[in-house]
């Protein structure tokens, strides 16, 4: 284990945040995808944060609502900046009723964004090969 004195941690080797910093950072990544499928444009797609994450695993381990929970994700995690860039503000980029209508969009555009998604987000491979078989 490593340990650390306050002396060396006065000297910045190593910088800890508080409970407060944590929670004030914005730490959901956001990654913008090429889709080839609808004419080389571009969208945004950003990290779930913990609570939609969870509620998603949870959605894909119930074999009854395991395919909408793909579209799902996918209306969850597209977004679109109504800030600036220098200050971004993300805004989810379908309605209900949009998401929806992605169920009837190229499978091959889906399962694309489905990837980037899961990767951007951490789950694991298991998570990713369970929900295929619904």
């Amino acid at each position: 284990m490593n340990t650390i004195n306050d002396e060396q941690q006065k000297e910045g080797v190593r910088e800890y945040l508080t409970g407060e910093e944590i929670l004030k950072h914005d730490d959901r990544e956001v990654q913008d995808v090429q889709i080839r499928q609808w004419k080389n444009k571009w969208i945004t797609i950003r990290a779930l944060d913990g609570n939609t994450a969870m509620r998603f695993q949870e959605i894909v381990a119930d074999p009854a609502r395991r395919q909408s929970a793909w579209i799902e994700i996918v209306a969850l995690s597209a977004v679109r900046n109504v800030g600036t860039k220098e200050k971004p503000e993300y805004v989810l980029l379908f309605t209900q009723e949009q998401a929806e209508e992605l169920r009837f969009k190229s499978a091959g555009a889906m399962l694309g964004l489905q990837r980037h998604i899961t990767k951007l987000n951490g789950f694991n491979e298991d998570a990713v090969e369970e929900a295929k078989k619904g």
